[in-house]
């Protein structure tokens, strides 16, 4: 069952960095190696501390027209270039060596020099759980996600502060439904829309209350829904 399988993805999206030529020859985007690891590195450090929650970077262009796909990273060592895979999702990581840190070569992109950016991830390790009976336990990585966001401005002071707006749940097309909170001023009623998913919105008292909750079926995915704030 897909469900089974499925991970919790918590959908913040948060730009921080477009890729622009740091040398006057550079034609292609590039960042120098010692950055990523360092960014990296302080993904790890924030995964011990926050051992429910994953943070990652995500890369794409910023042409509508260039798919992840066509996407090629390579880091131009002295023993040659050294292939750095992209994910379907964007996803990537380099390869975290000390001769590598102490060369602090280029991680050059196949794409021109300010077309690419660079995103945060942040998602909850496990799987989706199975029964779901009740608001707060569906909930809870939304308000996990808040002491994260504050290390990650730390860390990142770039990256946008984001409020959550709720939970969008996923379910399979031939199984979708209303989703019925039984709160105590009444039910709540949540209708599918087109791409059979519900958005459950967060709120600080439906939290606290905890009503039941019915689902149509097991979750395909959990996505976070967000809002920028503002300055």
């Amino acid at each position: 069952m897909k469900s089974r399988t499925s991970r919790w993805v918590i959908g913040l999206m948060a730009a921080v960095l477009c890729l622009a030529p740091l040398m006057a020859a550079a034609q292609n985007a590039r960042l120098p190696y010692r950055e990523i690891y360092n960014i990296q590195q302080a993904e790890q450090n924030l995964a011990r501390t926050f051992t429910n929650l994953t943070v990652s970077m995500r890369i794409h262009s910023a042409r509508a027209d260039v798919p992840i796909s066509e996407l090629r990273f390579n880091l131009d060592a002295k023993q040659g270039p050294i292939p750095v895979p992209i994910n379907m999702d964007g996803s990537f990581k380099v390869p975290m060596r000390a001769e590598l840190l102490e060369e602090n070569p280029w991680l050059v992109s196949n794409q021109p020099a300010g077309t690419m950016v660079l995103e945060w991830n942040v998602g909850l390790a496990g799987k989706l759980p199975e029964h779901l009976d009740h608001y707060r336990p569906l909930m809870q990585p939304l308000k996990d996600y808040l002491p994260l966001q504050t290390e990650l401005l730390k860390v990142f002071p770039a990256t946008r502060k984001l409020d959550i707006a709720g939970l969008r749940l996923k379910f399979a097309k031939d199984k979708d439904g209303p989703v019925t909170l039984h709160a105590r001023g009444g039910d709540r009623v949540f209708k599918p829309d087109a791409d059979h998913a519900v958005v459950l919105p967060w709120e600080d008292a439906l939290f606290d209350e905890n009503p039941a909750l019915t689902l149509p079926s097991p979750l395909e995915s959990a996505d976070l829904v967000t809002r920028e704030l503002k300055k």
